[in-house]
């Protein structure tokens, strides 16, 4: 069971809220920054995604794009990293490493 994806979103998304995204696998990380990358590109596209928090998890995001075969999408983010967001995905990287260091006090 711990080799398949979650059954939905939801389930996911209880679990972060609950406990934080460290706590979530690698197949659960996957959905959720999928999930959010996709809502977020469709209401405002990466401008949205990057100012929001999902874009935090950009990284992840792109790293479970490639490892289901999305190329095409991957690819996208990539190139709005490079040409756009670069300062903004390590903006996001410092505000995490805040959020860590708050949540373990």
């Amino acid at each position: 069971m711990i080799n398949e994806y979650p059954d939905s979103f939801d389930l996911v998304d209880d679990k972060y809220k609950a406990y934080g995204f460290s706590t979530l696998n690698e197949k659960e990380k996957a959905t959720f920054t999928i999930w959010w990358l996709e809502a977020e590109v469709n209401n405002g596209g990466f401008q949205q995604y990057f100012w929001n928090s999902a874009g935090d998890h950009a990284d992840v995001a792109l790293k479970s794009l490639k490892k289901i075969g999305a190329y095409q999408t991957a690819t996208l983010l990539e190139e709005a990293i490079k040409t756009s967001f670069a300062e903004c995905l390590l903006f996001c990287k410092k505000k995490q490493k805040i959020r860590q260091q708050k949540s373990a006090r």
